[in-house]
């Protein structure tokens, strides 16, 4: 699975150089809240909240969570970041979400 992982956010970083030859990193951010847009539209229908009941979704809230999650690596990587300061960064996060949990345990 990792090594998938790998590729796959190797994709990302080429297609988001790809797409910084043709958007700026506004217009890239903005891709980011249309995908936004695009997910709460999803789990609004999926979870029939009231007035979306009768709409109909599209690819669904899992497939549009990782349209925003592509689009947010896009703007790391356009950001000049790193493989490994994504790294670093992922796992400080990590620990911050997981402290959380640990906190409520106490």
């Amino acid at each position: 699975m990792m090594k998938d992982m790998t590729a796959a956010v190797q994709r990302i970083k080429i297609l988001a150089l790809k797409d910084l030859s043709n958007k700026d990193i506004f217009q890239l951010f903005a891709s980011a809240a249309e995908e936004l847009g695009e997910l709460s539209r999803e789990l609004l229908i999926e979870e029939k909240v009231f007035g979306n009941t009768y709409k109909s979704g599209d690819e669904g809230s899992r497939t549009e969570a990782v349209d925003l999650a592509i689009c947010a690596l896009a703007i790391f990587y356009g950001r000049n970041g790193s493989d490994e300061e994504l790294t670093t960064i992922l796992h400080h996060k990590l620990d911050k979400w997981e402290s959380k949990y640990n906190q409520k345990e106490k």
